[in-house]
Order: structure tokens, then sequence, then C-alpha cells
């Protein structure tokens, strides 16, 4: 079990840390690390995320904490089929003329995971 806050700080390290130095466009970083801000102050942009029908039939929630893994297990094996999934960054007016586009892979998703196994031992190591 994972909060929100620990989601939403282990994307911002995943794009800061693995995203960004992938995209060449410096109109897509700008975007990129608007996101990335944005996400260590308000992790309420997640909520529309978790909001999803179908985001939210594979994710368990209990009280502030969120069980990922079985949305997990459904991206690897989405990921193992297809060997990429594309992660578009938009276009923003007068910002990013245009939208680029990322590919994830399985990789990728382990990084992610691992960026949240972390989050959650560093929350259990202050409790402790």
């Amino acid at each position: 079990m994972i909060t929100k806050r620990q989601i939403a700080d282990s994307i911002a390290a995943f794009i800061g840390n693995d995203l960004m130095p992938r995209v060449d466009s410096s109109h897509a970083k700008f975007v990129l690390c608007m996101a990335q801000r944005n996400l260590a102050e308000n992790d309420g942009m997640l909520d529309a995320f978790f909001a999803s029908p179908l985001i939210a039939s594979a994710v368990k929630v209990n009280g502030d904490e969120y069980d990922i893994d079985d949305l997990a297990m459904i991206m690897r094996n989405v990921l193992e089929m297809q060997k990429s999934y594309p992660l578009i960054i938009p276009k923003v007016p007068l910002l990013s003329p245009k939208e680029t586009v990322v590919k994830i892979t399985a990789s990728d998703l382990d990084k992610l995971l691992s960026y949240m196994n972390e989050e959650e031992t560093a929350a259990v190591g202050s409790v402790l």
C-alpha cells in the first residue's frame, strides 16, 4: 500500500531522472518540468487518474492508501505483449507547439515501481 503523496513523488522522480534525459525537445522538457513540479506540490493532480473507472477497477483503496499491484501487473502484461507503449507529452499553446511521444518499456515500469518501493520503505523507516 502506498499513499497518493508517495505515488506523486515517485512519478516526479521518474520524470526527472528517467524521462527528461530521453527527450530532445526543449518544449517537451518544459512540459515535463511543469508536470514534475506540479506533482511535487499537489498530489491532487492524480485524482482524475484514479477517478477513471478503468483505473479504479485495478486499484484498491483503503483509506488514504492505494494498492497498485494489480495495475502494475496489467501494465507489465501490456508492455510485454507490445514491447513499448507511447507516452504522449501534450502540446501546450504558446509554450510547446507540438506533442512529443516517448516510448515506455517494461524497464521504465520497473524504475517507476522501484521509486515507489523506496517511498514505501522510507515511510516505514520513519514510522519505526
